[in-house]
């Protein structure tokens, strides 16, 4: 319920809004009101105080709108990397299922290094797909990734 100057109340921070006779345009106003006594105590009127807020709502919807902007992007961008991470690490899934497959059929009969070699085709799948998980948990709005160094092992 709203109180008036007139039951003796003072009303703290009342928002208005207005629109400009002229203009059209909308102006926000925050209201101030306290009664005015006597020496008896008796009301006699009220003080009111009014400051123009239309800069500061302008400001404050505008922001409004570049942070649901943000969240709307942050969520395309989760989706996308999603997709992203799992159009991409199927084919290294399969890489290295069919890599491992041929160093178990051809145990013993690669030439030189193709052993080692194979395996750093494996190994370096395993690194691109734990890659596009950190990536994947990066990209996820309000969480902190875990940061962990990727380990480098090259293979002569």
């Amino acid at each position: 319920m709203r109180h008036t100057w007139r039951s003796g109340e003072a009303q703290r921070d009342v928002e208005e809004i207005i629109r400009h006779p002229v203009t059209g345009e909308l102006i926000y106003r925050l209201v101030q009101t306290a009664p005015l006594r006597d020496h008896a105590g008796r009301l006699l009127g009220a003080v009111a105080a009014v400051r123009d807020v239309t800069a500061q709502r302008t400001a404050a919807d505008a922001q409004a709108r570049l942070l649901a902007d943000v969240q709307r992007v942050n969520e395309e961008l989760q989706l996308f990397a999603h997709i992203v991470s799992h159009d991409l690490t199927e084919p290294l899934r399969t890489m290295t299922v069919y890599v491992e497959l041929l160093i178990q059929r051809a145990q013993g009969t690669l030439a030189g290094d193709a052993a080692g070699w194979m395996a750093f085709v494996t190994d370096a799948a395993r690194r691109m797909r734990q890659m596009l998980t950190d990536l994947l948990a990066y990209t996820r709005a309000g969480q902190t990734p875990e940061f962990r160094p990727v380990p480098h092992s090259f293979r002569t």
